[in-house]
């Protein structure tokens, strides 16, 4: 067994460039092979061979494997022609199995050997910052995965957020989603981040952003302040989202949701307006978003968005619902 090895500008004659083998069937976890013969990277001499590959990168053009969790490119995954080291980008990085890896606590080189929760295939581990998708499902039975897969996916929001850096999407599956669990903390709201693309509308397991439903009337997506678990407004969230002077700008993006169920009823600001999104000198994007049945007890009783001083970018058909509901803006 060869675990997170790396195969780079090996040759043979014939067959069998990075690995040649006779009588004998080996595993590779957590590898990379590239540059080592293409579709004669891998050669099975006998029927008494085969290769065992699992959260292994290999050529497109090669196939002489079985296992699991393996992925294929065109392009090297390393920084050059003489190095094994992964290049920003490269599909390896992210992509092993903490679980098979048993050495030691640093990578050839010396640096950390996990960076970003997930161990790299190959022998280097990618030490800059690599924008990552974390992956949301309501329908999980807990919140332990680690969201960096749908079958790994984030029960809450809230954990995906505290979990999210600038330049990460976070993909949310269908399903209903409330800013705590606790029902009395009526403070409690999702606060976006800068950078930070929050999509909904999928259904789990899809694997393009295009694949998703955008339609947040048919795609039940809910972002929901009605932490009470009791019908009606009157313990739910002051704000379901809540941005407070947390200077986002057109990157922070929330697109395909419906926003429900926040009612603004407290005794002084902020919590008196901006029911289904409060923001304060904060200008995200929305996009393909409905707000409906969102309550406030300033600047009418179904005030929706507070902005000040800045207005968020708006794309795709943002819809107020309840009662003339609408954005207002003060300065």
């Amino acid at each position: 067994m060869l675990t997170n090895c790396s195969f780079l500008n090996n040759t043979a004659y014939t067959n069998g460039g990075g690995m040649f083998n006779e009588g004998s069937s080996p595993t590779l976890t957590n590898c990379v092979l590239f540059g080592s013969g293409g579709q004669n990277t891998i050669f099975n001499f006998d029927i008494n061979s085969t290769l065992t590959a699992n959260y292994t990168l290999f050529e497109a053009s090669e196939s002489d494997y079985t296992g699991s969790n393996n992925l294929t490119t065109t392009a090297s995954p390393f920084i050059s022609t003489n190095s094994t080291e992964l290049r920003s980008g490269s599909p390896a990085i992210d992509a092993g199995n903490n679980a098979a890896y048993n050495g030691p606590a640093t990578d050839l080189a010396g640096n950390p050997r996990t960076v970003g929760g997930r161990i790299d295939m190959g022998a280097y581990e990618f030490q800059g910052t690599v924008p990552q998708t974390r992956y949301v499902n309501a329908a999980r039975p807990n919140d332990n995965g680690d969201g960096l897969t749908w079958a790994t996916a984030r029960k809450y929001l809230q954990t995906a957020l505290a979990d999210a850096q600038s330049g990460d999407q976070i993909w949310v599956a269908q399903g209903t989603y409330k800013p705590t669990t606790v029902i009395t903390d009526r403070l409690a709201s999702f606060i976006m981040k800068e950078g930070v693309k929050i999509y909904g509308g999928f259904t789990s397991g899809q694997i393009n952003l295009a694949d998703r439903n955008t339609n947040p009337a048919t795609n039940g997506t809910v972002l929901s302040g009605e932490i009470d678990n009791v019908n009606g407004l009157t313990g739910n969230s002051y704000h379901v989202v809540f941005n407070d002077q947390n200077g986002l700008t057109a990157a922070a993006v929330l697109d395909g949701f419906t926003i429900a169920g926040g009612n603004a009823d407290g005794a002084s600001s902020p919590n008196t307006f901006g029911a289904g999104m409060y923001n304060d000198a904060s200008s995200p994007t929305l996009a393909n978003c409905s707000f409906l049945n969102n309550s406030a007890g300033i600047g009418g009783a179904s005030t929706t968005i507070i902005v000040a001083p800045r207005s968020p970018t708006v794309r795709f058909g943002i819809i107020m619902l309840i009662s003339g509901g609408r954005v207002q803006r003060f300065q």
